[in-house]
């Protein structure tokens, strides 16, 4: 459990430093964003030396709503995931195109708190089923 709770400690790190690199924006309108929104699951790793130390998925809701879920490698088949980080986005995340996402509540170490850091909106753009933040490369399934 103290892995899983490393793992998680270190991608909330990412998630809160890599988020500076792609903006701020607090504009609340859909801009160019699609406005047909389906669900969609998109999956990476996470390695540390070489070895995968998780299995990060994030799952877009056809409600405007996300969630991030982190699978510790070390743990058992049988243990769940962990819901790390969640809350609402702008486009359709099920295909190719921009998406503006906010984090409204993150994992801190015990459970989901708000989120009230920098950077809590950012844009992406999903190309050939896969977008990266924070360096991890996400995958659509």
């Amino acid at each position: 459990m103290k892995k899983l709770y490393l793992v998680l400690v270190a991608l909330a790190a990412f998630v809160l430093f890599a988020g500076c690199a792609n903006g701020n924006d607090s504009n609340n309108n859909n801009g160019d964003y699609s406005t047909a929104q389906e669900r969609a699951v998109y999956v990476g790793t996470q390695s540390s030396g070489g070895t995968q130390v998780a299995t990060i998925t994030w799952t877009f809701e056809a409600n405007g709503t996300w969630s991030g879920t982190s699978k510790s490698s070390a743990l058992p088949a049988s243990e769940p995931a962990t819901q790390y980080i969640k809350g609402n986005y702008l486009g359709n995340a099920a295909k190719d195109g921009k998406i503006k996402i906010t984090i409204k509540k993150m994992f801190d170490g015990t459970s989901l708190n708000d989120y009230n850091g920098s950077n809590a909106t950012f844009e992406t753009t999903i190309s050939g089923g896969k977008f990266s933040y924070a360096g991890l490369e996400l995958t659509r399934q």
